[in-house]
């Protein structure tokens, strides 16, 4: 049974003194409680340190990640609390969005199932007003290796997983090409169960007034091919080695 599990939720933090206390609330309040919360700061100049250990004195399933590796980028500060993470069920969160009180819950009534769960979003601008109903109408989620090759749809905050995948997703590719959550989305596609869910469990939060940076990229076509034949790449190569 796996009604009950705890749950790892990691949370890779860097200047978000801004909307950090909003997305630890969110989670604090969850109706689901059976979770731990490991955050691994990556270096942050202004305040947001000292907010993590207010809310580790609070509440004892916060825990914060001290190591003296310094800053390592988004993805590989959330490989490194993968490598510790200990519960069977692994959950990622932004510093800056709002959960829905059920979150948890809602997505723990699928897991059983599925090894990869991905729900969806409510995209708002800073102060929580409505962008878009969805996340998924936006980026047109929904499984695919090679859709999501061309534009990931695999985003991380909206993920609950089982730990045992990491076993094939570890270690994940030293390439800013791809994305710790992409990453987990393409192996879980190939070894694993997946599904996406069309509930709006979370407030996705964009600092701007429109949706379009979702789905545009600053970079030009030559950049982008060869940034998706890096990932194909790497993504033949982990298949090769899971053969031997």
């Amino acid at each position: 049974m796996i009604e009950n599990k705890k749950i790892d939720i990691l949370m890779a933090t860097y200047n978000g003194e801004k909307y950090l206390a909003e997305q630890i609330d969110s989670i604090i309040s969850q109706t689901y409680k059976n979770w731990n919360l490991l955050i691994r700061d990556d270096g942050s100049s202004d305040s947001t340190f000292k907010i993590l250990l207010e809310y580790e004195k609070k509440d004892d399933r916060i825990k914060i990640i001290k190591d003296k590796k310094g800053n390592l980028g988004i993805a590989k500060n959330f490989e490194e609390l993968l490598k510790i993470t200990s519960s069977e069920l692994v959950m990622f969160s932004d510093q800056d969005d709002v959960w829905k009180k059920d979150k948890i819950e809602i997505m723990m009534k699928y897991i059983s199932d599925y090894d990869l769960i991905v729900s969806d979003a409510v995209v708002v601008n800073e102060k929580l007003k409505c962008i878009n109903e969805s996340l998924f109408y936006i980026v047109k989620s929904k499984k695919g290796i090679i859709k999501n090759i061309i534009k990931n749809t695999y985003y991380g905050c909206c993920m609950l997983f089982k730990r045992k995948i990491l076993g094939k997703v570890l270690p994940i590719p030293d390439n800013k090409e791809i994305g710790h959550d992409l990453w987990i989305g393409l192996i879980s596609e190939k070894y694993y169960k997946v599904r996406f869910i069309k509930k709006k469990l979370m407030y996705f939060r964009r600092h701007s007034n429109n949706t379009t940076t979702i789905n545009k990229s600053k970079r030009n076509i030559r950049e982008k091919i060869i940034g998706r034949y890096v990932i194909l790449k790497e993504l033949l190569k982990r298949y090769h080695k899971l053969k031997k």
